[in-house]
């Protein structure tokens, strides 16, 4: 059997408003956000996801939404960025609780692939989120490396219990931005980082704000939820 996926799907009650959730297209037709969040994917055939990976139907997304499916890593989730085009620059991953921080190392590793060779070869998020995954230390510390590759502007990570320690990975992060070099692929883009409800305390923010004036770019940060005290709020706001 063959499995076929279209971009003019009908749907039995006509209703246009579920592919509309679904999917955007351009003026030409084009492809340019696709929302799988939440979808039982595995349920499809096996194939239906190498279709969607092996064809030019992504090529030109800007927006992929995997937040909170079925999806591998490496079968899925990988291969379904990958196929994706120059313009994805919206990347939603929240909910995805059963990855381990070698899965998102590999993630990680796929979209840096060949970065040493061309800066062009880096993709450049204006968004990342990864809500609610359940993200410790480790997690978050083999994510980081993505945040100067990939020049992430926004970055919500709320709701990840990586604590203090994850916290000072992420100021690490903000530090290096300092001595990169103008001519590397290394910079921070940071604008806006979304830290709510994350288990920091004193110590994880009293790092961050001392990352903070490496970082001119960071226009926002939330922290609303966290358990910083009054000595990681008069760090960060010693006014």
């Amino acid at each position: 059997p063959t499995t076929t996926i279209t971009t003019t799907p009908s749907f039995p009650d006509s209703d246009t408003r579920y592919w509309k959730k679904v999917a955007t297209f351009n003026e030409d037709g084009r492809l340019t956000t696709l929302s799988l969040g939440g979808q039982r994917l595995r349920k499809l055939d096996e194939t239906a996801v190498d279709i969607l990976a092996n064809s030019s139907v992504l090529d030109s997304v800007v927006t992929l939404d995997i937040s909170n499916t079925d999806l591998t890593v490496e079968d899925g989730v990988v291969p379904l960025i990958q196929a994706c085009g120059p313009n994805l620059t919206q990347l939603y991953l929240g909910g995805n609780g059963g990855w381990t921080p070698q899965h998102i190392a590999t993630l990680v590793d796929s979209i840096m692939t060949d970065a040493s060779e061309s800066d062009s070869c880096v993709r450049r998020f204006e968004i990342v989120d990864a809500r609610y995954s359940h993200w410790k230390e480790a997690h978050i510390k083999a994510f980081c490396p993505l945040i100067p590759k990939a020049r992430v502007q926004k970055l919500y990570l709320e709701g990840n219990p990586f604590g203090d320690e994850g916290g000072k990975h992420l100021a690490n992060v903000l530090q290096e931005s300092k001595s990169s070099s103008k001519q590397t692929s290394s910079c921070i883009k940071l604008r806006e980082l979304y830290l709510g409800q994350t288990q920091l305390g004193p110590e994880g923010a009293t790092a961050l704000a001392e990352a903070l004036p490496s970082c001119p770019s960071l226009e926002k940060i939330y922290l609303e939820g966290n358990s910083i005290g009054s000595a990681g709020g008069l760090f960060l706001f010693p006014g």
